[in-house]
């Protein structure tokens, strides 16, 4: 990229919709219906939720799992194409013995990248029903470093310390994050774009399943803590524009990588 070229931006959208228990098929119509309203008002790359073709399922997550060459990402594929958009998601794929909560990147080449869910939250089961994933996922998007992750990946800093130091421009995290805990959600992602100095993009789902209700609140966060866009806890999409140029600006005036001790704290 020469210097007279100008840096890109992103149009994002967060379908922060509800998720039919279980229900494949309904909530691949649904959430179809709700992608054709971000194209509308002009979204390039769009996020669904967490698992948002099953919600959190997990007694059936062997029955439910599918292949990355499976039918819901050649549906997010044809999406892709035929709107010429990247389109993310997380759903339950099939493993060997345990499936994984996987993220996965579509455009119009096909399938570009996926992450698995590293950090499997106990309380609601998941540690049971799936194996972690081990490793981080960078990928290259028109020109921006995107590091992906998911839902309880949020409480984790030691996770985004490792993708600020391969020097991501981007976080996306997908979410099933409940409502009893909103007011953490709020503040752990203002904590990770400000201490990382990179945009974060998060869609979060609404609506309830059997034991839990959701919170919604999907957001985009400058490298600077500012609020690019915000939801409600209803079903809506989230969309905002982000610039290259924000985050290039913003480790360029306060740089807090150059000055990271990297050692071992407990042996102090």
């Amino acid at each position: 990229m020469t210097s007279e070229e100008p840096l890109p931006s992103l149009h994002f959208a967060c379908i922060q919709m509800n998720i039919k228990f279980g229900d494949i098929k309904a909530n691949i119509t649904h959430a179809e219906q709700m992608i054709t309203s971000a194209m509308k008002k002009g979204a390039n790359v769009i996020i669904l939720p967490e698992l948002f073709t099953t919600g959190y399922d997990l007694a059936n997550s062997r029955t439910l799992a599918e292949k990355l060459d499976g039918p819901t990402v050649q549906w997010m594929i044809k999406i892709s194409k035929e709107y010429n958009i990247t389109l993310m998601g997380s759903i339950i794929e099939e493993g060997e013995d345990l499936p994984f909560n996987t993220l996965v990147v579509s455009s119009p080449e096909g399938l570009i990248s996926s992450y698995r869910k590293i950090h499997l939250f106990a309380p609601m089961g998941e540690a049971d029903a799936f194996h972690p994933g081990n490793s981080l996922t960078v990928l290259n998007l028109s020109g921006w470093k995107v590091g992906l992750s998911i839902c309880y990946d949020l409480r984790f800093s030691d996770m985004f310390v490792q993708y600020s130091e391969q020097e991501i421009d981007l976080l996306i995290l997908c979410a099933e994050w409940p409502s009893v805990r909103i007011n953490h959600w709020d503040a752990l992602l203002l904590a990770r774009a400000i201490e990382s100095q990179f945009f974060v993009v998060a869609c979060n789902r609404i609506g309830s399943d059997l034991t839990n209700n959701f919170g919604g609140r999907s957001q985009i966060i400058s490298p600077s803590g500012e609020i690019v866009t915000k939801g409600s806890n209803e079903e809506e999409v989230v969309s905002g524009i982000i610039d290259l140029e924000s985050v290039i600006s913003s480790k360029k005036t306060f740089s807090i990588s150059n000055d990271r001790k990297r050692f071992d704290y407990t042996d102090l």
